[in-house]
């Protein structure tokens, strides 16, 4: 899957037009449907969506469901920055990634704006309607929620990949215990290998990091991190308890050997 980095230029402006459909307020005009999430609207293109998710080839096939009928889809059990990054995937066929510097969050209004300052010609932004949350841990697992249920595997699969890459980071966040929690309340098999990282991560960093106060409400209520975690914890330990052992083999071979005590010549008695 390819990524927002590649700064091959006909590929970046294959992107930036691709974006434009879904962002530009000229493109707007010429759409046909649109995805709602808690009172954001995003206007876009059936034949877009319906051919690469069969999630929405389904919705908007007419006489068959109300959204057919209204060419609207509803997404307000979702979260809107995981629709929107839904909706980035969905035109660009990349794993989205709304920090790089093409994107503009939505602007807080000041009560004295700032004069705008001219924005490079060869550099094409686009404003996004929804705003992404600080701990990049909650974007990714809610872009894995919404693809998974609606079939899309390939960026399902590299949102737990990028998230497994990030754990360390999320294990020393204020709200590690929200995280765990999240993480366990996963119950698809492929997030097993996720949650099984994560309780190492815990073990190798000793616990020291995480608070036992708030490692007890998920313990309670996620007891298979419970099992998780005292599997890493022994794995640590059977470890650590290895090194040492062969540290102390090392040394008492390397003592044996600097105080054993050299063989005296023997010196053959003269003849008379």
């Amino acid at each position: 899957m390819g990524s927002y980095g590649n700064d091959d230029l006909p590929h970046k402006w294959i992107k930036d037009a691709q974006l434009s459909l879904l962002f530009s307020e000229k493109a707007e005009r010429y759409t046909d449907a649109k995805v709602t999430c808690k009172g954001i609207e995003w206007k876009v293109r059936q034949s877009i969506l319906c051919t690469r998710c069969p999630f929405f080839e389904a919705c908007f096939r007419k006489g068959t469901f109300k959204e057919g009928e209204e060419m609207s889809v509803d997404f307000d059990g979702d979260e809107q920055y995981a629709v929107e990054a839904l909706l980035i995937y969905l035109y660009t066929l990349e794993y989205p990634n709304q920090n790089l510097p093409i994107f503009k969050v939505p602007a807080v209004q000041e009560k004295e704006p700032k004069p705008a300052v001219p924005e490079a010609t060869d550099t094409k932004t686009f404003k996004l309607k929804s705003e992404a949350p600080l701990d990049l841990w909650k974007e990714r697992l809610a872009l894995y929620r919404i693809t998974h249920r609606l079939g899309l595997d390939s960026c399902a699969r590299a949102s737990l990949g990028i998230m497994a890459t990030e754990i360390k980071g999320a294990v020393q966040s204020s709200n590690v215990s929200e995280f765990i929690g999240t993480v366990y309340g996963l119950n698809q098999e492929e997030a097993r290998a996720l949650q099984e990282k994560v309780a190492t991560e815990i073990a190798e960093q000793k616990l020291c990091v995480v608070p036992q106060p708030l490692l007890d409400p998920v313990l309670i209520s996620h007891p298979l991190f419970g099992c998780d975690l005292v599997k890493a914890l022994r794995k640590k330990f059977m470890d650590l308890a290895e090194t040492i052992a062969n540290a102390e083999s090392s040394s008492d071979s390397a003592d044996s050997i600097m105080f054993i005590p050299k063989r005296r010549r023997r010196i053959p008695p003269r003849r008379k």
